[in-house]
């Protein structure tokens, strides 16, 4: 039965004629206590009880001598927590006050790095949600963003790793699309292979949840929301950061994200049984392929200017398609061994081994 369509009369007999209490209705109907009360006020089901009979003595001996929570308390005379405060306050008797010594520190971990709601803190020290909304209050610690803390899985903070971050620039240059989503960083991307799936789900799974979907066309949308500390991502310029350029290792760990997104290692043989082999980046980004092949004439790796390969217009292009490879076999090898490190794409790391051992 579902929970929300529970009939007058089923109600009426549980709480009326059998005497079941809203917790013990609600249990049976698998619900809230405040669905149930909500429904018996709707049917307009009188709600009157008797008076719970919880004597001093008793409850006396199960809050102090056996230590029991409200909570449990309640669920002992099968009532609400409500009751049980209220009958203790009327009594006389003092309720526990916790001490949870938490530093400034510890409850910034938490709740900003690891990303915990308030109440997962809370039942992480044992005590209520209001003692930590306190605590921070205390401390001065500011709440997160309501879009983030609306969206339904956590968020994480960029490692500020300088190579992870050259590679996902020349990923994101490549394929990926990145905008503004409120104040979080939406990145999407579709594909039709699933080892590029893969790869950028284990690009930003440690970040957050990312979501795939698959169309009957086969065609895989791959999406997911970051916070803003990956905010370098947002910016879609024809053009590689200074910062990049000037440092050798991390070009190269741009070069492998900028191939794994769009380049390729292709080995073909003529009718002459001859094995040709070339490095191919076939894109848009005209001013990215002639940084590039700059940077690699800079570090003695032949490679031609890049040239427009197809015009604006044809094969549906949107733009100028450019082209720049990599063909003689020195400077192939001196390339592999400087940018294949830092490759994830299956088919490019394949692609990198076969013609390697194929040109040795």
């Amino acid at each position: 039965m579902n929970k929300l369509d529970i009939p007058k009369e089923r109600l009426e007999k549980l709480y009326m004629e059998e005497s079941l209490t809203i917790y013990q209705i609600a249990e049976f109907f698998k619900c809230s206590p405040a669905l149930i009360s909500k429904k018996l006020k709707s049917y307009t089901i009188p709600t009157w009880r008797n008076p719970v009979n919880i004597p001093k003595d008793k409850i006396e001996s199960l809050y102090n001598n056996n230590g029991l929570s409200v909570a449990k308390i309640a669920k002992y005379f099968n009532c609400g927590k409500t009751t049980v405060l209220s009958k203790m306050h009327a009594l006389g008797i003092t309720s526990r006050k916790k001490i949870i010594l938490l530093s400034k520190e510890a409850l910034e971990e938490l709740y900003h790095k690891q990303k915990l709601e308030q109440k997962q803190i809370a039942n992480l020290l044992g005590c209520d949600q209001a003692t930590i909304s306190n605590k921070m209050k205390e401390a001065k610690i500011k709440a997160r963003d309501k879009s983030e803390i609306s969206t339904k899985y956590p968020k994480y903070d960029f490692s500020n790793d300088l190579t992870e971050k050259a590679y996902l620039i020349g990923f994101r240059l490549g394929d990926l699309h990145v905008r503004k989503h409120r104040n979080l960083l939406s990145v999407a991307c579709t594909t039709t292979r699933p080892e590029q799936m893969e790869l950028i789900k284990g690009l930003f799974e440690k970040y957050t949840h990312v979501s795939i979907r698959t169309n009957k066309q086969g065609i895989i949308k791959i999406n997911c929301l970051l916070n803003n500390s990956f905010l370098f991502l947002l910016e879609k310029q024809d053009n590689i950061p200074i910062w990049i350029l000037e440092n050798d290792d991390l070009f190269f760990a741009f070069l492998a994200g900028y191939t794994d997104a769009e380049g390729c290692i292709g080995i073909y043989q003529n009718k002459k049984k001859q094995i040709s082999i070339m490095f191919i980046l076939r894109t848009y980004d005209k001013n990215i392929l002639q940084q590039i092949q700059g940077k690699l004439i800079e570090l003695s790796i032949i490679c031609p200017k890049a040239y427009l390969c197809t015009l604006k217009g044809a094969q549906n292009n949107n733009k100028d398609f450019w082209k720049l490879g990599v063909y003689r076999k020195p400077s192939l090898i001196k390339l592999f061994n400087l940018f294949g490190p830092y490759c994830k794409h299956p088919r490019i790391i394949s692609g990198i081994k076969r013609a390697t051992e194929i040109i040795k």
